[in-house]
């Protein structure tokens, strides 16, 4: 049986990533959250630490729960031309 060992793996491919980014363009990861789920509490912490650790600007915001799908979709909108 061959065991994989993921941490090297993982590291390998955010090593080729880092190598990969081309100098003058700032990658940025835009994160929305709708408030209230533990478990994307989670992901969303981890991918912040991770780009953090591979140098990309990450803009984090946690919306209310009573936030509207209709809102949301304007909020985007606006977010993609921002960008």
């Amino acid at each position: 049986m061959n065991i994989i060992n993921t941490k090297e793996i993982a590291q390998e491919i955010k090593d080729a990533f880092k190598a990969s980014m081309t100098k003058g363009i700032a990658p940025k990861l835009v994160i929305l959250q709708v408030e209230g789920d533990k478990a994307s509490d989670s992901y969303v912490k981890n991918k912040i630490k991770l780009g953090k650790e591979l140098g990309i600007e990450v803009e984090h915001t946690l919306l209310k729960k009573r936030y509207t799908t209709k809102r949301f979709r304007n909020d985007y909108r606006v977010l993609q031309h921002r960008l």
